[in-house]
């Protein structure tokens, strides 16, 4: 248990943060056969293959980030899964009109999350 509030914030902010990505990384495995068409649409060689990787990216980081163990390895796999997913699926840059202002939303939400993590990685450094 944490001894002081600062331990107890990045104690809450390791729990949200790791068992979000934890949670969406088995849903997203469950979804596997459903995510893998649109996956292979984007043109990337060995569809599976990459599409795994991004998953285990975002599950593995979230159980490290979420238990405590290897914490500052586990925020850099959900950076490295947070950029990878924006610029394959979030690229606003190549939308216009309506269609953009998802894309320009879901970025920012990722920025912030990239953010979320980096601070997970320096307070446990």
């Amino acid at each position: 248990m944490p001894s002081d509030f600062s331990s107890f914030l990045l104690l809450a902010g390791r729990l949200l943060l790791g068992g979000a990505f934890l949670y969406f990384g088995i849903r997203n495995f469950i979804s596997f056969p459903k995510l893998r068409p649109g996956f292979a649409a984007k043109g990337l060689p060995m569809p599976d293959l990459a599409l795994t990787i991004g998953l285990l990216l975002q599950t593995a980081g979230g159980a490290l980030v979420l238990f405590g163990l290897f914490t500052p390895w586990g925020a850099l796999a959900i950076v490295l899964f947070l950029v990878l997913a924006t610029v394959l699926y979030h690229p606003f840059w190549a939308f216009e009109g309506e269609e953009r202002a998802p894309h320009v939303n879901a970025f920012l939400t990722n920025c912030a999350l990239v953010g979320g993590a980096l601070a997970v990685m320096a307070a446990t450094l």
